[in-house]
């Protein structure tokens, strides 16, 4: 498994996925990238899983933060903020199509994702992992989940949208993902 830290959290994938902290590469950092372009944003995971599809994986963690309620978002932010992201990540993955950022291992998912829309959007998949206390449970999650599709659908016909957290996960667990706390 490979581990990435992300908001406070561990996401181990396993040898079915190929996966990128897309916020981080410099195909999204470098200033002279799409990335860079004012009120762009980008997932924080770009993957592949060899069984399911593409996944675009935004992480928002506020348990430290919950006492003084800072930088936590509404759910109608969440919601905003996480179609932009797929949005914004989609863009930027056309952007680093056969430019010098184009090298392994980005290349691989950018091939998969620009496949993935271009002939089977129904394996692509957006998840939007959110920690709170209390937890969101399961009906606010699949609430948020379907705002969030309706969104992506009208844009880029994207209807599978996942609102989890680590006890959702426990239940209704991502192929191949294990994620604890750091």
């Amino acid at each position: 498994m490979v581990p990435f830290p992300e908001s406070r959290l561990e996401f181990s994938f396993d040898d079915n996925w190929r996966v990128v902290k897309w916020d981080e590469q410099p195909a999204y950092r470098d200033p002279r990238t799409f990335g860079s372009s004012d009120g762009t944003s980008a997932c924080d995971f770009l993957g592949h899983h060899a069984a399911t599809g593409v996944f675009f994986i935004e992480v928002k963690n506020f348990t430290g933060f919950h006492h003084k309620n800072l930088l936590k978002l509404s759910s109608d932010q969440l919601i905003d903020m996480m179609a932009e992201k797929v949005r914004d990540t989609i863009a930027g993955v056309i952007w680093v199509r056969g430019r010098s950022y184009d090298q392994p291992p980005v290349d691989a998912l950018v091939t998969e994702t620009l496949r993935a829309l271009t002939t089977e959007v129904r394996s692509i998949r957006a998840v939007l992992w959110v920690e709170d206390l209390p937890q969101l449970d399961v009906r606010a999650a699949g609430v948020m989940a379907q705002q969030i599709a309706r969104r992506l659908t009208a844009w880029f016909g994207i209807a599978r949208v996942i609102v989890t957290n680590t006890e959702i996960h426990h239940r209704d667990p991502l192929p191949g993902l294990t994620v604890r706390p750091l």
